[in-house]
C-alpha cells in the first residue's frame, strides 16, 4: 500500500506494472490526490485541495454570498482510506477466485466527488 506518486515509484522499480510479472498474486492499493490518471495524476493531492475544494464539496457545503467553512483536519483521507480499503477486500475476494491480483487505487478527488454528490441536492436547499 502506498501514498507516494507513482511516477516515483516507476522509477524505483516498485509500481505494479514492475512488480507484477514477479508477483501474480500481489494486491497493490494506491492512494493519490487526484487519481492515477490524466493530468493531476502525476501531481501530489491534499485533504483540502483535492477532497475539499477541487470536488465541489467546500462549494456545496457553503451558502451562497458566506465563506466556505474551515474542514477538520483529515476529513477526506478517512473516507478515501476506507474506500481503499473495500477496494483491498474485493481484489482479495477476487484473487481467492482467480489467482491473480491486481491494481487498486483511489483517491481524495473522487471521494470528494461522491460525498458532494450524495450531498448536494440537500446542502443547496437548507437554509444555514
Amino acid at each position: 500500500m502506498t501514498n507516494l506518486r507513482l511516477g516515483a515509484l516507476a522509477r524505483l522499480g516498485l509500481d505494479y506494472e514492475s512488480l507484477a510479472p514477479q508477483f501474480p498474486r500481489l494486491i497493490y492499493a494506491s492512494i493519490s490526490g487526484y487519481g492515477p490518471d490524466g493530468e493531476g495524476g502525476a501531481k501530489a493531492g491534499y485533504d483540502v485541495g483535492a477532497f475539499w475544494s477541487r470536488s465541489g464539496l467546500a462549494l456545496s457545503l457553503t451558502p451562497e454570498g458566506a465563506e466556505p467553512p474551515v474542514p477538520r483536519p483529515g476529513l477526506g483521507d478517512h473516507p478515501t482510506g476506507l474506500a481503499l480499503a473495500a477496494g483491498v477486500c474485493a481484489a482479495l475476494v477476487e484473487r481467492q477466485r482467480t489467482g491473480r491480483g491486481q491494481f487498486v487505487s483511489t483517491s481524495l478527488l473522487r471521494t470528494g466527488a461522491y460525498v458532494a454528490g450524495s450531498i448536494w441536492p440537500v446542502a443547496r436547499t437548507v437554509d444555514f
